[in-house]
């Protein structure tokens, strides 16, 4: 985050009026596309830093959309390499618009995305359940975590039925389903269901299957009620499409987006599914080989475990303990974020807290954004994240909101007791990730001789 920005955001607690006036969408989402790694990516095809051309018109209604006409435009930087104030602007019209994710009708707070974005992130760790007996306490084991909110809320049960229906797809052994592995279009009464090697859709109503072949172990699955191109993604990608085209990508209706994770010859691997309106005469989705895009290069070096949408970004955990953002074409790094250990009770950390893979692992991301209304910021949500044992929520601060700590009621031990206690976490933490790098050595071991046996 650059002095000029937190400037702004501490000018705007002088007044209401300041406060409205810097929140202004436009410059923001300026903020953020000037952040954004896809700026560098054009810079590396065109070997000129298009940053510059942004230089004096942040406030400018020529970075926008909208293409408001502005009196007032803004003096082409020195190192200009377009030949008119014209031909600038156009320029920053049609760079804004490839790079923008967001769809029309969906309503971003691009402040809120800026700081999602950018601003220092810290994670607070909840308690773990405990059940107590007088000064004694023991922890429960919890074997899975999901967001319960009171009100409107459905619920997606896996049947012995529909078990049975995947299994008759080919597979020789019982699928594992979990709540990540599925998504539901409650508008069309469909599921879609990750299991081992595809994607499967299914009506609900016939318990009828149409299938998408991946080749990848895949293990999570989310979705955008958008549509998606993996041609035109990638030329969007590159800077290469007009206006006009982005536009018209954008007014597609009838459309689905189906974003899967996994892994792939021991690496990460993030798939996009566009699903068009469903062909004529008939009810499923229409799927075509430009409408796939499979990230098994960049994703990750290791496997993804969760993909969540989060703003106007998809959000991935892997097994290193990072958590990436990434835009919506399944490529664009935004940011990344490495969990590290959660060792806070210790008054000293062990030995073993700085080494690689001591760090917690988020197996399950969360989006506390379970139903969304039309009205609704798509940025407007908070992630969890559940490591096997514990939950931890995301802040974007340097500081953590809290910590497991926070929760205890009158601690009524006495200082023995208090040491006790510590040195037993201290002896449970270093056994723990002793017994993780064994398993990541055997892990290891097993790769490098299946490569020299072939």
């Amino acid at each position: 985050m650059t002095p000029e920005t937190k400037d702004i955001i501490h000018f705007q607690r002088c007044s209401r009026r300041l406060l409205k006036l810097s929140r202004d969408n436009v410059f923001w989402r300026t903020r953020c596309l000037l952040t954004s790694s896809f700026l560098e990516g054009i810079n590396l095809r065109r070997g000129v830093r298009l940053p510059n051309i942004f230089e004096g018109a942040l406030s400018d209604d020529a970075a926008s959309q909208d293409h408001h006409s502005s009196d007032r435009e803004p003096i082409p930087p020195l190192d200009f390499p377009w030949a008119s104030r014209g031909a600038r602007k156009k320029e920053i019209q049609k760079i804004t618009a490839n790079w923008d994710p967001s769809f029309p009708g969906e309503t971003i707070s691009w402040y809120d995305e800026y700081i999602h974005r950018n601003s220092p992130i810290s994670v607070s760790w909840f308690e773990r359940p405990q059940l107590r007996d007088g000064g004694l306490k023991d922890t429960i084991e919890v074997k899975g975590v999901a967001v319960y909110q009171h009100g409107d809320e459905e619920v997606f049960a896996v049947s012995p039925s529909m078990t049975a229906l995947l299994l008759r797809m080919g597979s020789s052994k019982s699928p594992y389903l979990s709540p990540d592995c599925v998504s539901v279009d409650n508008a069309r009464g469909r599921a879609f269901f990750a299991v081992q090697g595809h994607v499967v859709e299914v009506d609900l109503g016939t318990l009828q299957v149409g299938s998408l072949h991946s080749g990848a172990r895949l293990c999570s699955l989310t979705s955008l009620p958008y549509p998606f191109s993996g041609v035109d993604s990638e030329l969007r990608r590159k800077g290469e499409l007009s206006i006009e085209q982005v536009e018209k990508i954008k007014e597609t209706t009838g459309g689905r987006t189906l974003v899967a994770c996994g892994e792939y010859n021991t690496k990460g691997s993030l798939e996009i599914y566009g699903l068009g309106p469903p062909l004529p005469g008939q009810e499923s989705y229409g799927v075509s080989l430009n409408s796939v895009m499979k990230n098994r290069q960049t994703a990750s070096k290791s496997k993804l475990l969760s993909v969540i949408n989060h703003g106007t970004c998809l959000v991935v955990s892997d097994g290193q303990g990072y958590l990436k953002w990434v835009e919506r074409d399944g490529f664009t790094e935004v940011r990344r974020h490495y969990i590290g250990p959660t060792e806070r009770v210790v008054d000293h950390p062990s030995l073993f807290t700085e080494m690689p893979g001591s760090g917690e692992i988020a197996r399950k991301l969360l989006s506390t954004q379970s139903r969304q209304a039309s009205d609704d910021k798509s940025n407007d949500d908070d992630i969890l994240l559940w490591t096997g044992e514990k939950l931890g929520l995301v802040n974007f601060s340097s500081k953590q909101g809290f910590t497991a700590d926070d929760f205890e009621e009158g601690d009524t031990r006495t200082p023995e007791e208090v040491a006790v206690e510590k040195e037993k976490q201290r002896y449970e933490e270093r056994m723990r990730q002793a017994l993780e790098r064994d398993a990541d050595g055997v892990r290891l071991f097993k790769v490098l001789g299946a490569g020299i046996g072939g």
